[in-house]
Parts: structure tokens; C-alpha cells; sequence
């Protein structure tokens, strides 16, 4: 009969020491206000293997272009809020425009 966390002190002292971690890191990514990647702010920079031209994954495309109809139909939706109400409610009919352009 023992003493529960002593029964096994001997080993204790027989255990491998852990590897020290390592400390490598990555740039932080740099997003957009929705937390996306704005890997195209990348394009026109020379790659690794010395060709100036990157080429993009049928994703990236499809995100670059999805994020302009993104914007235009913001834009679109700001000017119609800004022209029905700019009349009853002038400064709230920019600032909520406003709200809508930015929101991406």
C-alpha cells in the first residue's frame, strides 16, 4: 500500500526529455474586413523560380471574381439607398451608403 502519487516516483525521473519547440512562424496573412486572404494583392510580384508571371488556381480566379460583383453590387445597392431616401433623411441616407460601400 502507497501513497497514490508517489507509487510511481521513481520512474518519473526516467521519462525523455521533450524536444525543444520550435519557434518558426509565417508572415501573417493579409485580409480583407470579411477574414478572406487577398492573395492578388501577390500577383504582380516574381515568383520564386525567377518567372515574373503568376498564374492563378481556378479558386483564386473564381474568389477575384466573385469580390469584384461583390463590389459593384454594393456600390449599386449604396446609390439607390443614397437616391430613394436622400430626401427625407439626407445625412443618414450617406452615412448607411456609406456603411454599404465599405462593409466588404
Amino acid at each position: 500500500m502507497g501513497i497514490g502519487f508517489l507509487d510511481n516516483l521513481e520512474n518519473a525521473w526516467e521519462l525523455e526529455k521533450p524536444e525543444p519547440p520550435e519557434f518558426e512562424s509565417k508572415p501573417m496573412p493579409v485580409t480583407d474586413n470579411m477574414g478572406r486572404e487577398k492573395f492578388w494583392e501577390d500577383l504582380g510580384r516574381p515568383s520564386d523560380d525567377g518567372n515574373n508571371q503568376q498564374e492563378l488556381t481556378p479558386e483564386q480566379a473564381q474568389a477575384i471574381l466573385l469580390f469584384q460583383i461583390e463590389q459593384k453590387l454594393r456600390a449599386q445597392i449604396a446609390k439607390q439607398v443614397e437616391n430613394k431616401f436622400h430626401g427625407m433623411y439626407h445625412n443618414a441616407s450617406h452615412d448607411i451608403a456609406q456603411f454599404i460601400r465599405n462593409s466588404a
